[in-house]
This record gives structure tokens, C-alpha cells and sequence, in this order.
């Protein structure tokens, strides 16, 4: 297969558009900045995604996580200020301390007075959430199932009973979803296609008329999910390495991946600094120094297919050890248990989502409780900063050197003993 840039002139060409087209962009987020900051308070509109009370001090609030249209941000008002996930409200905001930092992050706190609940006013998601949340009686299946298909924030509690089994990332909607996902739409479209294919266009090819009605019905998601930055680098690569494989270049590459990230970023800056986007790359990053060092591992039979999918996954497993314990650093011995939930995840979760358009999705309810519910010991684990940053050079360097990056889930085991 060809390369994607047949000269160093076009690969130049390539950084120069990227960087203006990143330029423009967070010149555009710093013109918002600055406007936003030009009153030292005013007025917002904003839906609750977040309700909680917190103590500190022996002092008893509520915290809210808000979002608009531009930006989430946290903000605190008395406890007997009883708002509710997904109610509308009104309130002033100082916008005086804020940084551009912060700002861009799309995510900080503001202190906030003068809060009015408003109407809430009927859209297509509120209707969608309350169309799953109405199958089921139970908050927390509630939670589990609007995040599992339209990426609402997690709560706290919820965040610890996936976190115990090692599952946040089947829970967060990113490339995982995306394949299933896909993989579902292909299989019900091929047969109605094949029908008017053999008949009215033989000619077509069907491959590329599925997928790209399935690539547009993922633009629309995307659009449902506001953007989540996990399926966003999942559904740029994809449409990436659709339009390598038209032109015939090599899909499985770290450009493929390289050039995601920089395109993602370019178009939305903020990307920078989300841990979300972070772990969707470094786990396809992993997935393709797998497949560069050790795809000729097994003999291509049955046995040998087999064996690859068990040690790619202990491998992918234990090489995000020490970048997740850095950002969530819960460990419990039943998390290695995400491997063959991961497979079982491929089968419940199309078949959740058909129960619920049928209106019965509360079958699994008791199920999933007692999974959730289900008592775990769990152990802090504390990654150094020096560590994490090392790690991260080290994977650059395992991509030319074979034993580096057999030492990576090594590396991912050590942490373990010190529990």
C-alpha cells in the first residue's frame, strides 16, 4: 500500500494547514474568553446535569454540575436548594476569576447567585433520556443506562461500582461503542440492501454504501452526544481509515492514529486537556503496538486466533495500568475481570438497547443491581507524576524497540505489590 503523503512537501503542507486551522480556532476560544469575561458577572441559562450535597468543615452544601451551550462548570448553593438532573435554570455567575485555561478546558467552577428554575423545555435527548429512564425504577440503573447510550454524566457512586470492577471505560461511550455499534448496523442493513441490490443495482458495492449510511448515522449520534471527545477521535479514525482503505493505504498504522489526533485537535482545541480523549487514543495506540510487534506471535489457525485475543487483551489490560491508576487510583483484584465482561458487554449491549426500543429494558435490572451492588474490597493505589510522564515517553520509544514495549504491561503489574 502506498503512504498517505507521497513527499515531504505535502507532509509540511499538512502541519502548516493544521496549525492555522488550530490557530484560527483558539484565537475563536479566546475571542469567546474574553467576551464571556467582559462583564465581571452575568447572567447564564443551563441545564443540571449533577445534583449533590457535600460537607466540608461541618459545613452542608449542594453542588451542581451545570452545562450550556458553550462549556460545563460546577457551582455550589444552599442544600434546601432542592434542583434535580436535567432541570433548566437561570442564574448569575462571576466570571472574574476565571482563566482562559480553565476556560478552555470547557469545565470550572464559578460562584453563582440568584438561581430560578425555568420550564424545562422539551428536545429530542430530554425526550430520549426519559423515554429509558421511564423502564426502569431504580435511579441507578437509570444513570447506568442514559450514560451507556447518550453519555450523561456519571455520579460519584455509580463511578465507584464500575470503577471496582474495571469497566469505566465500557460504561463511557467511545471506539468500544462505536464498533458494536456499527457492527450492529451493518449486519440488519446487508440483508435488506442485498434484496434491492441483486435486483435494481448490482453494480453497487455494498460495503461502501453501508458504511457510509452508517457513518452518517454516527454523525448524527455524535451530534445526540454533544460531541463526547472519546467517540469523536472513534468516529474520525474510523471515516479515516475508510477513506484509506478507498485509496488504498495502510489502515493500521500510528499515522492513521497520529493524524486523528491532530485533526481532532486542531477543530476542537480544548482537547488538550481532556483524560477522556487521552485514554481513547492511548488505547488504540496500544492495539496498534500490538498488532506492530507481535502480530505474527500465533500460527494464523483457530488456536492461534484464539490465543492472540487472550493475550492481546491481558497485554492492552496491564500496559493502561499505570496511566488509569494515575487518574483513578481505586485497584480491586476483580478488575482483570474486564476482559470477559468486555465480550459479554458486546452481546448486552445491542441487545439492551432493542429491549428498550421495545419498552422492555427493566428485564435486566435485578441483574445489573446486583453486579453493581456487589461488595468489593478496594485498595488505593498512588502513581507518581514522574512515573506517568516516563511511562508515556517510554511508549514512543516502544514503537521502534520490541522490548520496550514488551516490558510496558510489566511495568503495569509492579503497582500491584505495593497496594
Amino acid at each position: 500500500m502506498n503512504n498517505l503523503f507521497n513527499s515531504k512537501k505535502e507532509l509540511l503542507l499538512f502541519f502548516i494547514v493544521a496549525f492555522i486551522i488550530f490557530g484560527l480556532n483558539l484565537s475563536y476560544e479566546f475571542y469567546k474568553f474574553k467576551d464571556f469575561k467582559a462583564l465581571k458577572f452575568r447572567y447564564v441559562e443551563a441545564v443540571v446535569e449533577q445534583s449533590y450535597l457535600k460537607t466540608k468543615n461541618d459545613k452542608t452544601y449542594r453542588v451542581l454540575k451545570l452545562k450550556n451551550d458553550d462549556f460545563s462548570f460546577y457551582t455550589t448553593t444552599n442544600k434546601e436548594n432542592e434542583l434535580k438532573r436535567y432541570d433548566n435554570i437561570k442564574l448569575g455567575v462571576i466570571t472574574d476569576k476565571i482563566t482562559f485555561k480553565e476556560y478552555i478546558k470547557k469545565s470550572f467552577y464559578l460562584k453563582s447567585f440568584n438561581i430560578k428554575k425555568l420550564q424545562n423545555s422539551p428536545n429530542f435527548k430530554n425526550n430520549l433520556i426519559n423515554f429509558i429512564s421511564n423502564q426502569h425504577e431504580n435511579d441507578k440503573i437509570k444513570e447506568l443506562y442514559s450514560t451507556l447510550y447518550l453519555a450523561t454524566p456519571i455520579s460519584k457512586e455509580l463511578r465507584n461500582d464500575v470503577t471496582k470492577w474495571g469497566i469505566a471505560h465500557v460504561v463511557s461511550i467511545s471506539g468500544f461503542h462505536l464498533g458494536i455499534i456499527f457492527t450492529t448496523i451493518f449486519l440488519l442493513i446487508t440483508p435488506i440492501y442485498r434484496f434491492f441490490q441483486n435486483r435494481f443495482f448490482p453494480y453497487r458495492s455494498r460495503y461502501f454504501d453501508i458504511s457510509l449510511v452508517a457513518f452518517l448515522l454516527m454523525v448524527f449520534y455524535l451530534f445526540l452526544l454533544d460531541f463526547t471527545p472519546a467517540f469523536l477521535r472513534s468516529l474520525l479514525m474510523s471515516a479515516l481509515a475508510f477513506l484509506f482503505l478507498i485509496k488504498n493505504l495502510k489502515i493500521f498504522s500510528f499515522w492513521t492514529l497520529f493524524l486523528t489526533i491532530i485533526i481532532s485537535i486542531c477543530f476542537m482545541p480544548n482537547l488538550v486537556f481532556s483524560v477522556g480523549f487521552y485514554f481513547s487514543c492511548l488505547g488504540v495506540f496500544y492495539i496498534y503496538l500490538y498488532l506492530h510487534h507481535f502480530k505474527n506471535l500465533f500460527k494464523s489457525t483457530k488456536i492461534g486466533i484464539l490465543k492472540h485475543i487472550l493475550v492481546f487483551n491481558i497485554y492492552v489490560f496491564f500496559a493502561m495500568n499505570i496511566p488509569v491508576y494515575y487518574y483513578f487510583n481505586t485497584f480491586t483484584f476483580s478488575q482483570i475481570a474486564v476482559i470477559p465482561i468486555g465480550y459479554i458487554f458486546t452481546i448486552f449491549y445491542p441487545l439492551s438497547l432493542f429491549l428498550h426500543i421495545f419498552g422492555a429494558g427493566n428485564l435486566m435490572d435485578e441483574l445489573l443491581l446486583n453486579f453493581l451492588n456487589y461488595n468489593i474490597k478496594t485498595y488505593e493505589i498512588f502513581i507518581p507524576p514522574m512515573l506517568f510522564y516516563s511511562l508515556n515517553l517510554l511508549n514512543f520509544v516502544a514503537i521502534k524497540n520490541r522490548l520496550v514495549a514488551i516490558l510496558l504491561p510489566v511495568f503495569g503489574i509492579i503497582p500491584i505489590f505495593f497496594i
